[in-house]
């Protein structure tokens, strides 16, 4: 009885808490508008998104400046928004940079939604709470049935949960675009090269023991703890071993749903990693940089791997 009852699966939305951990990650991605954050500029507030994300960006990164900005002398914030400094031109480009930004939030969103929290619910009960006319947006019923959730049960982002949606929005730079390849090969060749010459070496053992055999890098199998955006993983599958990942963190399991599972193309997203923050740049380009992430398609990649392992090519 007992080692039947361990083998079974948690199922995290029966918890009641980790249920309400698991809202607040996704209210820290979607689309939604909080009042209680102080009012926006007219140039963002007449763009008219409700977004926990782009609204914490928008307030912190571009609208205090601006206020600070403005609270200097004429003589001062006049030289300022000019050649060489551009303040003025600098902050409508991070305020663009942080919509690109939360596109790929709230794509995180829809997925983190779809993964952990639409199997749990009654499709009776959502269909009572959406209105019609949202019934074939998704968005629109995972975004009104989030704010029934979060009334009736907490769950509501904190700052916290907000600064790990950024944070995790940017970590797509160095495990998912091309530019990050080299952060990558630091952290992850050597995990790499050590599993090849573990491989290698039993299939020496077994060859000399078995000449008419190789084993399949399937049977070979590896835990990675602390996945992250699941880059490792998915480097690993794609050279043909058997991989499992362990990851504590809502924000990174549900932003690797969406680039494992949920994207349909390579470049399907572009993000800008420093937008937020003005320091250590060489120049003001730097921070203003955009990439294209994921740089490759998973679900392609692993297809095609897997077409050649099977025609004996790799």
């Amino acid at each position: 009885m007992e080692e039947r009852e361990a083998q079974e699966t948690y199922d995290p939305t029966s918890d009641p808490e980790e249920q309400k951990l698991i809202i607040s990650v996704l209210d820290s991605f979607r689309y939604i508008f909080h009042v209680t954050h102080p009012p926006l500029p007219i140039r963002l507030a007449n763009k008219k998104f409700k977004s926990s994300y782009r609204r914490h960006a928008h307030y912190n990164a571009t609208h205090t400046r601006r206020q600070a900005f403005y609270s200097l002398p004429s003589s001062h914030w006049t030289l300022l928004s000019g050649p060489p400094f551009n303040l003025l031109s600098t902050f409508n480009a991070v305020d663009d940079l942080i919509d690109l930004n939360a596109a790929l939030a709230e794509a995180i969103f829809v997925a983190g939604f779809k993964a952990f929290l639409a199997p749990s619910l009654d499709s009776e009960w959502v269909a009572s709470i959406v209105p019609e006319k949202y019934a074939s947006d998704e968005y629109k019923v995972f975004d009104t049935v989030l704010d029934v959730l979060v009334a009736k049960r907490g769950g509501k982002a904190s700052a916290n949960d907000l600064d790990k949606a950024r944070s995790c929005v940017n970590q797509f730079y160095r495990e998912w675009s091309k530019e990050g390849v080299d952060e990558r090969k630091a952290c992850f060749e050597p995990v790499l090269s050590a599993l090849e010459e573990e491989y290698s070496r039993r299939a020496y053992n077994n060859h000399t023991s078995s000449p008419s055999s190789t084993p399949d890098r399937g049977s070979f199998t590896v835990l990675v703890p602390g996945v992250g955006l699941g880059r490792l993983v998915f480097d690993l599958s794609l050279r043909g071993f058997s991989v499992e990942g362990n990851e504590i963190s809502y924000h990174m399991l549900m932003a690797s749903a969406l680039v494992l599972n949920e994207t349909s193309s390579a470049a399907q997203f572009r993000i800008a990693p420093w937008a937020l923050s003005s320091s250590n740049h060489i120049s003001r380009a730097d921070q203003l940089r955009t990439v294209a992430v994921p740089d490759v398609h998973p679900a392609t990649a692993l297809a095609d791997a897997s077409m050649l392992r099977r025609l004996g090519i790799v």
